[in-house]
């Protein structure tokens, strides 16, 4: 059988999944500012899908662990420590988990309870590198509680302020996003930078967002090599945190696909149903940056992950709403150009080069059924001479779809 022939019959098998108050800021989206890097991203309707080799090295699996104490339902928040262990915080069932960078299970960060050194409702967390903590935001008790790398409570501290979202920016500061009442609005985000003990050091009142009717913002902070950015839903602009400053650092440019600043005066039904109706405007969902690379998912008539090159790299795009599976490790398969095809262009994180996404392992299940049928075509066909899949191979992805938790995709980023 000839290579040409195993890609049509790949093919086959291939399911492309489909995409199944007021606001104003001090800044009009549209108007750039002072100090911020243009990225212009352009129109992504014809994109679909990218092939994990295009701009990928290597992909990986990792199965997170699943045992009587690493019950796993959504991945919110991941982040690592400095020898590779994952911190995986679900926000619906209220768990910290610490693997190791296989999927091994090691440890709760912390139980669930009324307990002084346990929290109620998490939030957010964070893992702080300098003091080799985790640290909870109890949005029942309004309390920050910080946790040793093994889950042991080391400190707590109760704060009047409400946080949202957290992050840890250096040795002694951390970084928020909360709800905060400005110019009467009290469905506003407010960045803030406050001490370990809670205590409010600056206000960053230049670059407040009324919104609302924001949905969400749980992508609000990413940190990538060392810097921590900030981002809130349906705006282009991308912030930094240094020292004590809030700094322009970014702005996205969807020329005509961007949302008009004058439906920002609407109020929320009819704003969703303008973005909801125009297939073609552009906003971003999250951002990520890395030394080579910008990274974003982008809201349009659904989710699309676009990579972009930083313009002295060349500027190249990579764009779709799907990832296509071409580096599953199964030689046949990868040369053919892959033969599976997920949803996934939400990085959960990126770090060190590398992206993570999360996938659920009934998405597998389909994949070991069609190796299957391709290893049993290949087997009994007596004039094919070339490598075929092996057991092992099939075992493999047996056990990712039989996984319990959700799946790690780690990408290398070339």
């Amino acid at each position: 059988m000839k290579l040409t022939s195993l890609f049509l019959f790949c093919c086959l098998f291939c399911a492309v999944s489909s995409c199944t108050d007021k606001r104003t800021t001090y800044y009009a989206d549209s108007e750039i500012i002072d100090g911020s890097t243009v990225i212009d991203i352009p129109a992504l309707k014809d994109s679909t899908i990218i092939a994990c080799s295009s701009v990928f090295s290597d992909v990986e699996y990792i199965p997170l662990e699943t045992n009587s104490y690493s019950a796993v339902g959504m991945i919110d928040k991941l982040e690592f420590t400095e020898d590779g262990d994952m911190i995986v915080f679900d926000e619906r069932n209220g768990i910290v988990m610490r693997y190791d960078r296989d999927g091994h299970y090691m440890n709760k960060i912390g139980e669930r309870g009324h307990q002084k050194n346990e929290y109620v409702k998490p939030t957010d967390m964070a893992y702080d590198s300098f003091h080799k903590q985790v640290i909870i935001w109890d949005n029942f008790k309004k309390a920050l509680l910080y946790y040793d790398i093994n889950g042991n409570l080391v400190d707590k501290t109760e704060s009047d302020l409400w946080y949202g979202k957290l992050e840890v920016l250096d040795n002694d500061n951390l970084v928020i996003c909360n709800s905060h009442e400005i110019k009467d609005n009290t469905n506003a985000l407010k960045f803030f930078l406050v001490d370990r003990k809670g205590k409010i050091r600056k206000e960053f009142n230049e670059y407040n967002t009324i919104t609302g009717f924001q949905k969400a913002y749980n992508k609000v902070f990413s940190k990538c090599d060392g810097h921590v950015l900030c981002h809130t839903e349906y705006s282009s602009n991308i912030f930094e945190f240094r020292n004590d400053s809030l700094v322009p650092r970014y702005h996205l440019s969807f020329g005509k696909n961007g949302i008009p600043d004058d439906w920002f005066g609407y109020d929320k039904d009819k704003f969703h149903k303008m973005i909801h109706t125009n297939n073609n405007i552009t906003y971003c969902n999250n951002f990520f940056e890395t030394s080579k690379y910008i990274i974003t998912t982008l809201s349009m008539d659904c989710l699309y992950l676009c990579i972009k090159e930083k313009k002295e790299y060349g500027n190249k795009v990579y764009a779709g709403f799907n990832l296509r599976h071409d580096l599953c490790g199964i030689k046949i398969i990868d040369e053919s150009g892959g033969l599976m095809n997920t949803a996934t262009v939400v990085p959960v994180a990126v770090n060190s080069g590398k992206c993570y996404f999360v996938i659920e392992p009934s998405v597998f299940a389909t994949f070991t059924d069609n190796l299957k049928e391709i290893k049993k075509q290949l087997d009994g066909n007596h004039q094919y001479k070339g490598e075929s899949i092996s057991d092992d191979d099939i075992r493999k992805f047996e056990l990712l779809a039989q996984n319990n938790n959700p799946i790690i995709l780690k990408c290398t980023l070339k």
